[in-house]
């Protein structure tokens, strides 16, 4: 029974690699576009991500700056109304 199982496995196995080898370059044709385009989006969409998370850190510091200049001309402003 055990060597019919190891022959029934080989054979298995040898008609997979032989259906491989001749289906595998027909999904190469489909699967490398494929591969290649969707690698095209997810570059895109980390770009468009990476750029976004730029601008808004760009936007908190200048936020950050006028807020600092604006605390300090108040300061300014109350102590020249407080003397």
């Amino acid at each position: 029974m055990r060597p019919l199982l190891v022959l029934a496995a080989w054979v298995a196995i040898t008609v997979l690699v032989w259906i491989m080898a001749y289906v595998w370059p027909l999904l190469g044709h489909l699967l490398v576009p494929l591969g290649a385009t969707s690698m095209a989006f997810a570059v895109l969409v980390v770009g468009e991500g990476v750029a976004q998370e730029v601008r808004l850190t760009i936007r908190m510091r200048r936020y950050e700056r006028q807020r600092e200049a604006f605390l300090a001309h108040r300061k300014r402003f109350e102590r020249k109304d407080g003397e």
